[in-house]
């Protein structure tokens, strides 16, 4: 049992109790203290700023005289250990096998005692001595074969450390006596959040500080840290002899990983000392390259850049990187990044080229470079579960390895988004290749954002109907006074059954909002709620969170900048639905303000500049519908613009798929699923609305948009494909 806090003991004459302080101990002055009632009848701490161990006692209130040995401190750097002799009328206290302090008619524990050790120091109840034969002036006796606290514990672990570039932990410590090197036991490092399990290489040396109580160790266990982020919790070390059951070395008292600067250099001080065991093996461990922190590349002199500006972290282990390299002689084989002991494959696999004009003003006239695509955006993945610094690991011709610090992980959610996409305009030549390798963190991105908890209030403005037909889903961006114009048209009527829910898709213009809908609602009387969430996440997720507070049978996802031209337009939509049990989805006839068709059905067209992906058109868009179109028009899809379907089935398919990012694509998405369902989509020619197409957005569509499109084509078109690999199509495929 590892000691920390209260111990009850009975203590008899010619127990011996040995105690180790920590170097934490040292430096903190903490201390042993026997109690008795309310007497401290032995009390011992370390004085490290004048080597010295004092042993003292509290009795009535009152301190006694101090006794005093001298102990190596070693400047509070290094453990002590001391062992304590009972005697019946005193004891006998010794730090090393010199000097040794006996003590008479004072300090008699013999009986029931409670002792308290702080964490940072370690007891051993070691045994029991023959006192008639025993040589006060001899060394001291090691401890008995039980071990420092229990039979299988036979030593202690002092320091240990993870060193990716060794690629397994290097520890520090001491043993009773070392075990046979030809008999190389399996060592497994136990922590909180797993095991690492491996033929370790060992070292033993001797230590000042022990005597012949044990033998310093330094091993190495090779294998990868386990576990989440934070500082790693070391339980034992579990040994497996080839007879006998498990043994075990334990961590001494406050133990915490040091720094692999540090381990580095204990690891080279101690194989200078050792006097068996794997001594080559360990040097040859400090012949790797170790990663230290600093860069080991510019002071080569070399005529090599590789400079990172940002990092954007999409998981653990896998980031973005923007930056820039010259390299006009070749001389580098490979870059890799590199997080704990995990490297990426090299950056040149899945980098994208970018104009760097101020790199070529730079350094045109040194190197004579005269291509700007001296930037880069690449994306790796090392591979590693653990959050840790990230590097970069530069191969060079020569063999050399060298190292690159970076700055840490900035940005993320949609601004993190923002900066890949918005980085350059892809080529279309490299459209399938860019995003075949940017596509998934991209979505990692976005997912994690939307994953996070948010904050979601609602105002009611008026009494919306208890049992809601249907539920109006509207979400407002940009242009917020469209709430003002559309509440103005309904309040001619025709949506006394049915609800409207707004949703604020931009949070920093609240109280703009808010205020407008008080004026708004005394202005037109129609009842409406605002759902109001902390967070901006795009069309998609927006329309959900309005469809998750919806309470009507049906809900009708609709834009802002829809005006309906009639006061039965939602009537209409809900009859096509409840007359056709195949009919999964319906939406309205949307015109210009000329009366020109805007949408009247969905079709896909595959564009050959973008690899044939298919992207929705709106076929008739811009001319008058036909002479003699009425009622419904069969569609493979419809715009998410206006789409009217029952609640449970939006609900059951989960709304837009969150994984198109910020808009386009999600409505020809859902459309999609509703038709594997067996079922259709369709417009109904008369409901007649004008949209404004995309004027709701107000002048946020700039150029990293081009981007975001290509993204959400590149989901969608890849979706499409593992269903057509499966077996499935879209309801009508172009040109049919």
């Amino acid at each position: 049992m590892r000691d920390a806090g209260l111990r009850q003991l009975h203590i008899g004459a010619g127990d011996m109790l040995a105690f180790t302080f920590s170097n934490i101990a040292i430096k903190r002055g903490d201390s042993v203290n026997f109690v008795r009632n309310d007497d401290v009848v032995l009390h011992i701490k370390i004085r490290s700023e004048e080597s010295e161990l004092v042993i003292n006692s509290f009795i009535g209130g009152v301190w006694g005289k101090e006794e005093k040995i001298p102990v190596a401190t070693d400047d509070g750097n290094s453990n002590v250990s001391i062992e304590v002799f009972i005697h019946g009328n005193g004891i006998r206290i010794s730090a090393a096998a010199e000097p040794v302090l006996r003590i008479e008619d004072r300090f008699a524990i013999l009986g029931d005692i409670s002792l308290f050790i702080q964490p940072s120091i370690s007891m051993r109840h070691a045994g029991r001595l023959d006192l008639e034969a025993e040589d006060p002036a001899s060394p001291r006796q090691a401890p008995g074969v039980d071990g420092p606290e229990t039979a299988s514990e036979i030593g202690y672990i002092d320091s240990f450390s993870y060193i990716p570039s060794f690629g397994g932990i290097i520890l520090f410590g001491w043993v009773r006596a070392p075990w046979d090197d030809v008999h190389r036991s399996v060592v497994t490092a136990v922590f909180e959040d797993g095991e690492v399990a491996g033929i370790p290489l060992t070292a033993w040396h001797k230590r000042s500080d022990l005597g012949d109580i044990g033998t310093g160790y330094v091993m190495f266990v090779p294998g990868a840290m386990p576990g989440a982020d934070g500082a790693p919790v070391l339980h034992r070390l579990r040994l497996a002899p080839a007879q006998g059951g498990p043994l075990h070395i334990v961590p001494s008292p406050g133990v915490g990983p040091s720094t692999e600067l540090q381990a580095v250099q204990m690891l080279r001080d101690t194989l200078q000392r050792a006097f068996s065991g794997d001594t080559a093996e360990l040097q040859a461990l400090l012949k790797r390259p170790i990663y230290l922190g600093v860069d080991t590349l510019t002071p080569l002199g070399l005529p090599i850049h590789v400079e990172v500006d940002e990092v954007i972290e999409v998981r653990p282990g896998a980031a973005f990187l923007f930056g820039w390299m010259l390299d006009t002689q070749d001389l580098v084989t490979s870059v890799h990044l590199c997080c704990c002991a995990s490297s990426s494959r090299p950056l040149a696999d899945a980098r994208l080229a970018l104009e760097r004009n101020d790199i070529v003003e730079a350094y045109a006239k040194q190197y004579g470079i005269t291509d700007s695509r001296a930037g880069f955006i690449a994306f790796a993945d090392t591979g590693s579960a653990k959050r840790g610094p990230f590097f970069l690991e530069v191969r060079l011709a020569t063999g050399k390895i060298v190292f690159k610090p970076l700055p840490p992980p900035s940005r993320a959610g949609v601004a993190a988004i923002r900066r890949v996409l918005g980085a350059t305009l892809i080529p279309a030549d490299e459209v399938q290749r860019v995003f075949d390798t940017f596509g998934p963190p991209i979505l990692d991105l976005n997912r994690r954002r939307l994953a996070r908890p948010m904050e979601v209030s609602v105002a009611t403005f008026g009494t919306p109907p208890a049992s809601p037909r249907c539920s109006l889903v509207i979400p407002l961006y940009g242009r917020l006074d469209f709430l003002r114009y559309q509440l103005a048209l309904f309040s001619a009527g025709g949506l006394e059954q049915d609800e409207i829910l707004y949703v604020l898709d931009e949070p920093a213009r609240k109280g703009l909002l808010l205020d407008m809908a008080h004026s708004a609602h005394a202005s037109f009387q129609v009842p409406f709620r605002i759902i109001l969430p902390a967070e901006n996440r795009g069309f998609g997720p927006a329309s959900n969170l309005g469809m998750q507070h919806a309470q009507g049978r049906y809900v009708c996802f609709l834009n802002s900048d829809v005006f309906p031209e009639r006061t039965d337009f939602f009537d209409t939509l809900v009859r096509a639905l409840e007359a056709d049990p195949g009919l999964g989805v319906v939406g309205g006839l949307l015109l210009f303000a000329d009366s020109s068709v805007q949408h009247a059905s969905m079709d896909y067209e595959a564009l050959p500049q973008f690899g044939d992906w298919l992207f929705p058109t709106h076929p008739g868009k811009g001319r008058l519908l036909p002479a003699g179109t009425a009622g419904l028009i069969p569609s493979p899809a419809i715009t998410g613009a206006c789409m009217l379907l029952a609640r449970d089935l939006a609900m059951e398919l989960g709304g837009f798929d969150p994984d198109y990012v910020i808009g386009d694509f999600e409505d020809a998405d859902l459309c999609d699923r509703i038709v594997r369902r067996g079922l259709r989509c369709a417009v109904d020619s008369r409901a007649r609305a004008y949209h404004l197409e995309r004027q709701s957005q107000g002048d946020s569509a700039n150029a990293w948009r081009h981007n975001v499109t290509l993204l959400n084509a590149w989901t969608f078109n890849r979706r499409l494909g593992a269903a057509r690999d499966a077996g499935r199509v879209l309801a009508r495929e172009p040109g049919r």
